[in-house]
């Protein structure tokens, strides 16, 4: 058994020397280019194909294609808006329903107590009445609010 592994491990052998001496015999002396040009000029010259030899395939692209985005001219301005008329005035707090309770206060905060029909609320500094206004500023006169940034502010006082 090991006479004829022997035997087929130096065919093997023989064989990739072979191999190897035709590939270095190709390296080495490779086609004239000129034979390379009168076998494309001339198709009696080249080998006919067998028939039953598929197409080559067409694989479709991996990444698909590289597609160059055309250049498009610049974009217009932009239209300037139209000028809009002023803003309203916002209706006074005490028309929209609400009514200072109490202002409560630990030193460093206060909090204002704000009746409305819907409920009561407790509000401090940045929180918003309604829709509206937007409490700025809580002292022992009431609750301030403002519509609008830039707007006059309006006094949310007790009821007398």
């Amino acid at each position: 058994m090991r006479l004829l592994a022997f035997l087929a491990a130096l065919a093997a052998l023989a064989a990739t020397a072979l191999a190897g001496q035709e590939l270095w015999q190709t390296w080495q002396d490779p086609v004239p280019e000129r034979a390379v040009a009168v076998a494309a000029a001339s198709p009696e010259a080249l080998p006919e194909t067998p028939r039953s030899a598929a197409p080559p395939r067409d694989w479709p692209a991996l990444f698909g294609t590289r597609v160059v985005p055309e250049p498009q001219p610049p974009a217009p301005p932009p239209p300037k808006p139209e000028p809009q008329p002023p803003a309203p005035p916002a209706p006074p707090i005490e028309s929209l329903g609400y009514s200072l309770k109490g202002v409560v206060s630990d030193g460093d905060s206060r909090w204002a107590i704000v009746s409305h029909p819907t409920g009561e609320e407790l509000l401090k500094v940045g929180d918003p009445l309604g829709e509206t206004y937007t409490v700025t500023a809580i002292d022992v006169q009431g609750l301030w609010g403002v519509s609008s940034p830039g707007a006059e502010p309006q006094l949310l006082g007790f009821a007398k």
